[in-house]
């Protein structure tokens, strides 16, 4: 079996890879093993290039024959970061991607060694986390068990798609979010959507009624 280490930015990041992701990729013999950046215990963010290589050199160096890669979003990472300042505001979120994929492996190069990094992946997720569930409204209305909610989830993943056909730069993706979120749940029942979207968003990607009904 192929080994692939992940290490996330946050728990959502960790639960999204072991529910969803775990299952698939095993059956094509591959075992993800993700984890939270930083030491055991830490609750993620706050993802500093120093954690960051401390925690890449451990797994490759301590499972030689494993692979090892990243999930975290550009938005959250500190200017320090390399590769984060090198193209201008202005770039495409391709360049942007490049840049810190590219600078990122260069400098864990340097400390970790070149046959060690020919094993790692370098990833930049260049959206916030909630993006992937507007990726597909119809499904995501089904998830929460609102399919009355379809046109409103619609509405507002097509507010954060550019002329191109691509989502906004990630810059102000956070922001808008959080203005689309307020949009589909102010009307609502708190218990029956805005208990089961926050459990959606920041404890895992399926619905949960009757914990949600509790905590409503």
């Amino acid at each position: 079996m192929i080994r692939v280490h992940i290490i996330c930015e946050g728990q959502t990041e960790e639960m999204f890879v072991k529910e969803l992701l775990q299952p698939v990729f095993l059956d094509k013999n591959i075992i993800l093993s993700p984890a939270l950046v930083g030491k055991p215990g830490h609750k993620g963010g706050n993802f500093k290039f120093e954690r960051l290589r401390t925690d890449v050199e451990i797994r490759l160096l301590g499972d030689p024959t494993a692979y090892c890669t990243t999930f975290f979003d550009y938005y959250g990472l500190p200017n320090s970061f390399p590769g984060k300042n090198v193209p201008n505001g202005q770039a495409e979120v391709e360049a942007k991607a490049r840049a810190v994929q590219g600078a990122m492996t260069a400098e864990l190069q340097k400390m970790i060694g070149q046959d060690p990094m020919r094993r790692f992946i370098p990833f930049v997720q260049m959206y916030e986390f909630e993006a992937l569930l507007f990726s597909d409204p119809m499904a995501f209305a089904r998830g929460i068990g609102r399919e009355d909610l379809e046109s409103q989830l619609n509405q507002i993943a097509i507010g954060f798609i550019g002329l191109r056909g691509k989502p906004r730069r990630s810059e102000g993706v956070a922001k808008q979010f959080q203005a689309g979120r307020r949009v589909f749940i102010k009307r609502p029942p708190r218990a029956s959507v805005l208990s089961k979207h926050y459990r959606l968003l920041h404890g895992g990607v399926r619905s949960e009624p009757d914990r949600c009904a509790q905590e409503g």
